[in-house]
């Protein structure tokens, strides 16, 4: 199958991956030379610790006060812990979609495809995750009270993870579901078990 992504401006491929199209996630994993995904990781990783430590600590800057409180700072070793609670979260997440893509392709050594890797895997799964940066958008210009914009981000990152899935492994949107799926039940079920440990 082509690529009509390799003539298409890279800003055209950023939003196709916004509105989850799949073979622009394929285009993106397969055929870019796209090497600084760890460094993306742990952006994002800031960003989501960032953003649960600002929610844990409930700050509010003053608009009326310029420069930053000295109460935003306390406080800054929940800021690491939120962090690492966070890589666990994606290692949970990475561990078990290899676990099930390793059973999957036992099972179907024929459905493998000849460039799949774990690197492979692992791109598929920070592109998915590139969701996490909407948690700026809320932290710049808020959102009402009532709303919680993290139920959204996880919606848009599961949806995006089967997009992703499917697009890396080759395989239909039912199977990628089932995999994001179980990433998902994981990842909440390490989160509980963290919060009684932390």
């Amino acid at each position: 199958m082509a690529d009509k992504y390799i003539e298409y401006d890279p800003v055209i491929v950023i939003i196709d991956l916004a509105l989850l199209n799949r073979q622009a996630y394929r285009h993106v994993i397969f055929n870019t030379s796209f090497k600084n995904h760890w460094k993306l990781a742990i952006i994002m990783l800031i960003v989501e610790a960032y953003y649960n430590w600002s929610k844990l600590n409930n700050i509010k800057i003053s608009k009326d006060v310029p420069g930053i409180h000295t109460a935003f700072f306390q406080g800054e070793n929940n800021f690491y812990v939120l962090f690492v609670k966070s890589a666990i979260d994606v290692i949970v997440v990475f561990c078990t979609i290899s676990i099930l893509t390793y059973l999957l392709w036992t099972m179907y050594p024929s459905k493998r495809p000849e460039c799949f890797s774990k690197e492979v895997l692992w791109k598929s799964l920070v592109l998915s995750n590139f969701g996490t940066f909407m948690l700026i958008l809320h932290m710049t210009w808020g959102t009402p009270e009532s709303i919680d914009p993290m139920i959204f981000v996880v919606t848009y990152i599961f949806l995006s993870q089967i997009q992703a899935l499917s697009a890396a492994c080759h395989s239909s949107r039912c199977l990628a579901f089932v995999g994001a799926s179980a990433a998902l039940c994981m990842k909440l079920c390490s989160r509980s078990l963290l919060s009684i440990v932390y």
